[in-house]
């Protein structure tokens, strides 16, 4: 790194060169390696001053602050404040960036970047304004008089302009006066000792009563900047001016001037372009080491008028307050806050358009992609923070239509479109609302000194907005009839959660669907009010965006209605049933989840036609181990005896790890194991995979089914219904499964790394899961050890 900062650390820095992932184990010789090439121009040291207004390396070697050199108005005169050159440098800002991954494939991925180009043709910064306005200038010689008044005309007739007005139409002005009595203030009383200066405003065409003009009237100071002056035709007028006719002075050559400025757009000249915000993606290329072509992505970055990005607000993002303190003027220089968390940095860089080309060897694919403009409002003047923005509309992606060759050209084959509403903030008299708060002193004064310059520096606020998705729609090409399929919604919003009241959409049909939603504190419609005491406490729990019930209307025709009932328990809002109805029928219960655990996991669910689904869960992992759907709502067993605790019974002492038939334990039976909770009609099944040995089932013994994998064996055991299964033998078992006849069972096997090793089914066959080192997986098989799936991964040999 290069030189502009203290100490030798500052002149280094960390950067990642290489990752590797070795697997399971770090012996492995071959890991799969992506190595990292960055750019090699050098970069500034840490913390050193030469960076632009976006953080990026420049050539600045001014070394007090950050803050760019401006001029200030003092005593009438500008007086120049020094500063740091923070202007962007296109190539030093590529130091150190990004450029190459190298992949394990062998292949790689290469990044271009370009800097930002931007043009703001709204900004007084861009340069595509003039300066207009109109002046009184009067000299008389050696016993020549003045006239005891002087007038001349103007007229304004500026649209709003962030730029030129503050969006409020007009112009801002600049009034320069001549001969002013001293010490004057702006609205002091007029004294006939002195020339009156006022400006008047004619009153055709009548005035906007939103934005009246006051008047003007002054005899100093010389110079008043930003009096805002609303459309219509103005007069300059001088008055008093005879008394520069006095006999002490007539034979002096005199000068009368009265002066107004003031830019207006140049709708002539084409809105300049410059470097700003840093640097944007031109183009990603994917090699692949195993042949094919590189894939070339390409960014085109547009404006709705040009080749260009654009700004939230002005570049320049550093002003000067003054402040008094003990009888001394001070100069407070302060940074642009329009963008959270940007301070002493400039604004950020947006585009309306960018397309997305992606060229395959001869072919070429095209995303266009728009995005919603909304520009910063900066009323009043404040060049540092807007008064009102509506931030979160800005850069919502409003259009995006895919194209695809077709012979010659480029054909559409689907389009999504936005349209997005968002509120207007309302607008202050003072809309950057100032917040005196922060202390400061100058140099190395502190507090515990006496006679310290102390003041406040103010910080500003502005106020944002909500943003809503108002409608949306698809259009899709149909390749077999040339017919595009056009799907489209809109939504309407409720007043306290800001989430659809109302969805309307058209299906592929024709048909106009609609939607109607009701929260804990917003409905649709009366009927679909939810429990008040329920409602109470979602609010109390700001859970205000979940939908506790909806109707669903085809072509004005109520066709579906939802309800969701609920429940708290301590924090936890448990789900108790939905009910539904179709057309006019009256509301059926569809599900019911009458039991949880302590984790909020569903215990048992009533499904339609009366059935019960219990779960069986890995509670401290969230993990559901195995499902069974059966007739009567009654206990069922799964265990594959690889978790500790799964139940009490199970004495942990006879898990073994030196044999299994799936995962990585099995268990060595020797005595008996009690199961409860069984409630059915019919009978019981039960299931075990045994290496050796046999077991009972409340006495019964279990026969072979046959089915073997080695040196196991899958037994099976039919019982009457009993409350209580008690398995009882000598032998070493796996995958133990109590469930009732009749039933609909699965179950999961799950390793260390909660990867899935088996799969059990219905019928109790298993599928068997297999991952390399690297955690990937390779095989499945059945239980006679044959490949369902095989997965292979390719990789270079030396990386």
């Amino acid at each position: 790194m290069g030189p502009n900062a203290a100490g030798t650390m500052s002149l280094e820095s960390l950067r990642l060169d290489s990752l590797s992932e070795y697997g399971s184990t770090e012996n492995n010789t071959n890991p799969l390696r992506h190595r990292f090439i960055y750019n090699s121009t050098q970069m500034p040291a840490r913390m050193s001053f030469a960076q632009d207004m976006w953080g990026y390396a420049n050539n600045n070697l001014f070394d007090q602050h950050m803050a760019p050199g401006m001029y200030i108005q003092q005593g009438g005169s500008p007086t120049y404040l020094p500063g740091a050159d923070r202007a962007p440098d296109p190539n030093r800002m590529k130091a150190g960036i990004l450029e190459r991954i190298d992949l394990p494939t062998g292949g790689n991925i290469q990044f271009e970047y370009e800097p930002n180009t931007v043009s703001n043709s709204s900004l007084v910064t861009v340069g595509n304004t003039i300066t207009s306005g109109a002046f009184i200038s009067v000299f008389k010689g050696a016993n020549q008089t003045f006239s005891s008044e002087y007038r001349d005309s103007f007229i304004v007739n500026e649209a709003p302009d962030p730029a030129i007005n503050g969006d409020l139409g007009g112009v801002m002005a600049n009034i320069t006066l001549g001969r002013v009595k001293p010490g004057a203030f702006l609205g002091a009383p007029i004294d006939n000792n002195y020339i009156a200066y006022r400006i008047d405003r004619a009153p055709i065409p009548a005035p906007d009563p939103a934005h009246p003009f006051n008047g003007f009237s002054a005899q100093g100071p010389e110079y008043i900047d930003n009096v805002h002056l609303p459309n219509g035709k103005y007069y300059l007028v001088a008055t008093n001016v005879g008394i520069m006719n006095d006999a002490a002075i007539l034979g002096n050559v005199r000068n009368l001037y009265f002066g107004i400025s003031f830019k207006i757009k140049d709708t002539t000249a084409p809105p300049s372009q410059y470097t700003a915000g840093g640097l944007r993606i031109k183009t990603i290329s994917a090699t692949d080491n195993y042949g094919g072509t590189p894939k070339v992505r390409s960014f085109i970055y547009d404006d709705e008028n040009g080749s260009w990005g654009r700004q939230i607000g002005p570049d320049f993002h550093s002003y000067v307050e003054t402040r008094i303190s003990n009888g001394y003027r001070f100069f407070v220089r302060m940074g642009n806050n329009a963008m959270p968390g940007q301070g002493g940095q400039g604004n950020s860089v947006y585009y309306t358009k960018v397309a997305e080309v992606l060229k395959d060897g001869n072919k070429e694919f095209r995303t266009l992609h728009n995005f919603l403009k909304v520009e910063p409002n900066y009323v009043n003047f404040y060049p540092f923070v807007p008064g009102t923005d509506n931030e979160y509309a800005r850069g919502k992606e409003i259009l995006t239509e895919w194209t695809a060759p077709n012979g010659s050209t480029l054909e559409t084959k689907r389009k999504t479109a936005s349209v997005f509403d968002y509120s207007q903030p309302s607008i202050f008299t003072n809309p950057a609302l100032k917040i005196d708060g922060i202390k400061t002193v100058v140099d190395d004064y502190s507090e515990s000194g006496s006679g310290f310059p102390m003041f406040t520096i103010t910080p500003y606020s502005n106020n944002l907005s909500y943003v809503y998705l108002t409608s949306d729609s698809t259009y899709d090409y149909n390749p077999d009839n040339g017919i595009p399929n056009l799907s489209w919604n809109s939504y309407e919003y409720g007043s306290y959660n800001k989430l659809p009241l109302s969805i309307t959409s058209q299906n592929s049909k024709g048909e106009l669907v609609v939607q109607k939603n009701a929260y804990a504190a917003d409905v649709a419609e009366p009927a679909l009010a939810p429990d008040a005491t329920l409602a109470g406490q979602l609010i109390a729990a700001n859970r205000v965006s979940d939908v506790l019930a909806s109707k669903t209307y085809v072509d004005d025709k109520l066709v579906n209605t939802q309800y969701t009932h609920s429940h708290f328990s301590g924090s936890q809002l448990l789900t108790d049933s939905m009910r539904i109805a179709e057309y006019g029928n009256p509301l059926r219960k569809v599900v019911a989840i009458p039991s949880y655990d302590l984790q909020a996991n569903p215990l048992s669910v009533v499904t339609p036609g009366n059935r019960f689904r219990r779960y069986i869960w890995r509670k401290e992992r969230n993990l559901a181990l195995a499902t069974c759907t059966m007739p009567q709502n009654s206990a069922f067993v799964f265990t594959s005896f690889e978790y500790p605790g799964e139940y009490s019974t199970i004495q942990e002492a006879s898990r073994t790890a030196s044999s299994s038939f799936s995962g990585s334990y099995g268990y060595n039976l020797n005595g008996s194991l009690i199961f409860q909770g069984f409630n059915s009609a019919g009978t019981i099944e039960v299931f075990a995979w045994l290496s050796q040995g046999s077991f009972t089932a409340n006495g019964v013994t279990a026969v072979s089914t046959g089915r073997t994998k080695g040196s196991w064996t899958l037994y099976r055991a039919e019982i009457p219904n009993y409350a209580t299964v008690t398995i009882g033998g000598l032998c070493t078992m796996d995958q133990l499964a109590i469930v009732p006849a009749g039933s609909n069972f699965s179950a999961t096997i799950f390793d260390s790394q909660d990867r899935i090793s088996a799969k059990v089914n219905n019928s109790m066959q298993t599928k068997f899961f297999e991952y390399d080192d690297f955690g990937r997986l390779t095989f499945i098989r059945d239980e006679q050890g044959n490949i369902i799936i095989n997965n292979s991964y390719q990789y270079q040999v030396n990386q």
